[in-house]
């Protein structure tokens, strides 16, 4: 950019001592006229400016205005629409326009949608505002220069050099703090700011954000030469509240700190257990919780909201005090739910999370309710590493790559994560008289799989030394004596997790008995953080120090690079089963690299089934990196092992794969993985024409049954798939015989070991499913099996007819359309929920109607679909569209 070059050479003659934090094109408004300019934020010594220049660039360079950021004048920020219209400053692929205005002057600045120009503009004019609230008032001598006409000619220099004139000096006990809203340890890559302080040098260009990203982990290594740090107490609390509503004070919990915290972290699970709030995640409960917390921290001003974030019943706040407000930024949330109902993925477990800073520090809170039960603990650590691999925080940015919660400095983790202890009730009872409270810790399930290395790797917890935390009667410090008589349990944790060990240090971890309204109490735990305070100045010199080492090293050589293995062979690989292999990537040569796996068939890394784990990355010098292969055939992807272009190969999920080493190496790696079949993801056409258990029936084999000269040439063996009348005649007959619909199994989850094992045994075997599986088991199965066929009962091009249907008279024409087969199996599935229907009226209580209309109302969605809708989608508790369809046939 010419511009940018004249503005550098200026610089770089001229003022050596001043840095250029940003620039950017931009349009100029007066309410007049509109003028092309480039505008520039420079700082010297912690004090800031901006100037414009004319563009296209003039010789001599045409200095347009200069403001300097002293309190003479405010700005205002806000978007501006494709129409033109002003919107939120927050908002995402719109032109940001900044005001500029005092007595004297107004005019609006306006850039394009992609600069983050106004970011760093907005940071340091609230910096400098705080500075001045402060009563620091910058001196600005400097800057002087820009305001003389005449500067920028050579000829009218009055005898001195322009350098000369910057001289005064910083205001003592002046702290140089951060402002470089895009750091890029924080933001995954990097936008950077080029400080020129000395002549002559090399201006760092980038060729890939890999590259700036590994300069910045080399500065991040550096971090202490840039570096001070302030103490920050920050207390983490959480509550699992049994849906309760607040009691009349919370000021035991929440005012009773050994310490004055300066950031509050507040994390709730089952805020509301209604039915409504599952299925709309909507709850009643929230903002008399929010309200209640207002009441006690916020009455006096002490402390305000800066950010909260929910999942049904899952609540996450924070709180700071008002005068750190401003230095407490870059909120991002993330939610993954976890629970299962019905093969549906439901917010009753999970986890939500936020990213935000402390100064320049980079924090990350979770706070997740794991599954309940004594004897699940597998499935808690399945629930843990869930939320840790799918919590992403994606930047306003959508260029920036979304942060994970490795990327943070610190990691603090709460809530009710429902580990029990494994001891007898009367044993554990004992024990806690004697206030043996590391005999409990020792039996405690979490601190077993911690020391087995399953979860929370790296992560510290301090011993509790108080009773467990669950399971008391509500309004009492009794334990429970109903007649589940729950073994008393630490289900409420709170654990971290730092970069450095002495960056977060826990004072205290208390449990709070006065607490009496729900069946657990809270804990709290006392940290102090020592938070970054960068001098953005002195990483900016550092920063053009490292890229002109690393310029050098990549002239003297190519990247080199080893791999363990050209192969992955996973085995035998069932549906629903998860597989990991890993490869270690060395780099061997004497300069970093860059990797990157290359997109081949259908523009795809890999194939849809296996996933890849980093797919590109940058390399230090004798630096390895792990490689994950994750191979996963779940609801979504079943139908990919029995794609036409999978029939070429023995093995279907087999891949080859090329990992690029720099542009001079690529690297060929096999995939390999035997994909033992199942009934899931075939076609009705296909099920229907089985000789044989489809188990027995190869893969290459089945995808031929999927063809149409296969299909033409054999009759079907069966009507109905089997495996779809022996999973309904399973649930008429426990309806049937026992009256089911009465209890309450539509509120159990389903097991995923027995979930898996049934469907093993459906393809294994052509008989009726044994009693050992349950209604939750085969209702979950059937629902999943439903939403895994390629092409729905009711095929995706009669969807848009079928919803916009009137009356019967059209539905049953619609009907007669289909083909033959998915007549068949729509008048058998709606025969059974018929009979659901009127079974209903006499053998359910009238509050379990509504649960039996949600389970119906699964079934519709499963029938009547669009064939690419993401089948692990979630079900809305309101009728689908889609449900007046079937509704025409059924006898209410």
């Amino acid at each position: 950019m010419t511009a940018l070059n004249e503005i550098i050479q200026l610089f770089l003659n001229q003022f050596p001592n001043i840095t250029i934090s940003s620039f950017s094109s931009c349009v100029v408004n007066d309410g007049i006229i509109s003028k092309n300019q480039i505008i520039v934020l420079l700082e010297y010594k912690g004090e800031y400016g901006v100037v414009f220049f004319a563009y296209p660039v003039e010789s001599p360079l045409q200095l347009e205005e200069a403001y300097k950021f002293d309190g003479s004048f405010k700005l205002e920020f806000c978007s501006v629409s494709p129409m033109g219209d002003l919107i939120s400053f927050e908002e995402e692929n719109v032109n940001v326009t900044v005001k500029f205005f005092s007595e004297s002057f107004t005019f609006f600045v306006q850039f394009d949608k992609d600069s983050d120009f106004p970011k760093s503009l907005e940071t340091v004019y609230r910096y400098v505002d705080e500075r001045i609230q402060s009563n620091i008032i910058p001196k600005h001598n400097w800057f002087s220069m820009f305001i003389n006409d005449n500067f920028f000619d050579p000829a009218e220099s009055k005898g001195h050099s322009n350098s000369e004139i910057i001289t005064d000096e910083v205001e003592e006990g002046y702290e140089p703090v951060a402002v470089d809203e895009t750091d890029a340890d924080f933001r995954g890559q990097s936008q950077d700011l080029v400080a020129f302080q000395s002549k002559p040098f090399d201006v760092p260009q980038w060729d890939f954000d890999e590259r700036s990203a590994f300069i910045t982990e080399r500065l991040s290594e550096r971090a202490d030469e840039y570096t001070s740090y302030k103490p920050v107490i920050i207390a983490a609390t959480t509550w699992n509240v049994n849906g309760r509503p607040p009691p009349n004070s919370l000021s035991p919990w929440l005012t009773s700190f050994e310490k004055d915290p300066d950031v509050i972290l507040i994390g709730f699970q089952e805020l509301d257990l209604s039915t409504g709030n599952l299925m709309t995640n909507n709850s009643r409960h929230e903002s008399l919780w929010l309200d209640a917390i207002n009441r006690t921290l916020c009455r006096d001003n002490v402390y305000i909201y800066k950010h909260h974030v929910r999942l049904v019943g899952i609540l996450l706040v924070v709180l700071v005090k008002t005068h750190l407000s401003k230095v407490v930024t870059n909120f991002i949330e993330s939610i993954t739910p976890c629970g299962m109902f019905l093969g549906v993925t439901f917010g009753n477990k999970g986890g939500v999370a936020l990213s935000f800073k402390i100064y320049s520090s980079t924090i990350c809170v979770v706070n997740s309710h794991l599954s309940a039960h004594l004897e699940s603990v597998e499935q808690r650590n399945l629930d843990f590493r869930s939320i840790y691999s799918k919590t992403l925080f994606q930047p306003q940015n959508i260029n920036l790559l979304p942060l994970t919660i490795d990327n943070h400095n610190i990691v603090i983790w709460i809530g009710d994560l429902n580990y029990r202890l494994d001891m007898e009730i009367d044993e554990c009872k004992r024990t806690i008289d004697r206030m043996d409270y590391d005999t409990l810790y020792l039996n405690d399930q979490l601190r077993k799989n911690m020391q087995d290395g399953n979860v929370f790797t790296g992560f510290i917890e301090l011993p509790p030394k108080f009773r467990p935390t669950y399971k008391y009667m509500p309004g009492t410090n009794e334990w429970d004596c109903s007649e589940k008589m729950r073994i008393p349990a630490y289900c409420d944790r709170i654990l971290w997790h730092c970069r450095r060990r002495d960056a977060l240090i826990c004072e205290s971890t208390r449990s709070i008995n006065e607490m009496l309204v729900s069946d657990h109490k809270p804990i709290v735990n006392l940290f102090t953080l020592k938070a970054a305070i960068e001098n953005l100045e002195k990483k900016q010199l550092l920063r053009i120090e490292l890229v002109k080492e690393q310029d050098r090293l990549e002239n003297d050589a190519l990247p080199q690079a080893e791999i363990s293995s050209n192969e992955i062979d996973f085995g035998n690989v069932h549906f629903l089963e998860e597989k990991i292999c890993t490869l270690q990537l060395k780099n061997t040569g004497i300069v970093a690299l860059k990797y990157a796996f290359k997109k081949g068939a259908k523009n795809l890394l890999v194939k849809p089934t296996c996933q890849i784990k980093p797919t590109s990355g940058y390399l230090a010098q004798e630096k390895s990196v792990e490689l994950q292969f994750i191979l996963h055939v779940d609801v979504a992807k079943a139908a990919v092992p029995y794609q036409e272009e999978a029939s070429s190969s023995e093995d279907s999920l087999s891949d080859i794969v090329i990992l690029s080493i720099g542009e001079s190496k690529d690297i060929f790696i096999v995939i390999k993985a035997n994909y033992i079949p199942a009934f899931f993801g075939l076609s009705l056409n296909a099920l229907i024409r089985m000789p044989m258990p489809i188990s027995k029936i190869g893969v290459k084999e089945l995808c031929k049954m999927e063809t149409k000269e296969y299909l033409q040439g054999n009759k079907p063996i069966t009507s109905i798939p089997k495996e779809l009348f022996y999973l309904v005649e399973f649930l008429y007959t426990e309806i049937h015989n026992n009256s089911l619909l009465s209890l309450s199994f539509f509120k159990e989850e389903p097991n995923p070991v027995q979930t898996r094992k049934l469907i093993h045994w459906l393809s294994e075997n052509n008989d009726r499913i044994p009693e050992e599986f349950t209604f939750t088991d085969v209702s979950n199965v059937l629902i999943m099996f439903l939403n895994a066929l390629p092409e729905p009962v009711v095929p995706s091009n009669f969807f848009g007819v079928a919803t916009l249907c009137q009356n019967k008279d059209n539905a049953e024409k619609i009907v007669e359309q289909l083909p033959e087969v998915n007549r068949k199996v729509l008048v058998y599935l709606v025969k059974f929920i018929d009979y659901i229907l009127q079974t209903r009226s006499s053998v359910v209580q009238t509050n379990d109607i509504s649960t039996i209309k949600t389970f119906v109302g699964y079934f519709t969605q499963s029938i009547v679909r669009k064939t690419n809708r993401n089948r692990n989608f979630q079900f809305s508790s309101k009728k689908p569209v889609e449900a007046d369809f079937l509704m025409y046939f059924l006898n209410e």
